[in-house]
């Protein structure tokens, strides 16, 4: 199994705050911070989790109490985030 902290840990500095610039995340009503929803997205596409699965994993882990439809929105707003981190990291 894969270690989440691991890759977490390889992340350009700066992938938080570019997380809010490029509005994957605008409020902090149910995912609290860039780096939770870094996992849950971590775990979503290296994991092959299904979305009800997710919320299931954020809810057990107190990440976040969220329904798969809300983290399926949030994961669809990540795709400049992730370009983002990308650039910064090559």
């Amino acid at each position: 199994m894969i270690n989440i902290n691991q890759i977490k840990w390889k992340l350009p500095n700066g992938y938080e705050s570019a997380c809010y610039e490029t509005k994957a995340m605008e409020r902090t009503r149910e995912i609290k911070s860039p780096s939770d929803l870094m996992t849950l997205c971590m775990i979503y596409l290296t994991q092959n989790s299904s979305l009800k699965e997710i919320s299931e994993i954020a809810r057990l882990n107190g990440i976040a109490e969220i329904s798969d439809v809300s983290f399926m929105k949030k994961f669809a707003k990540c795709g400049e985030w992730f370009k983002k981190i990308e650039r910064v990291h090559l």
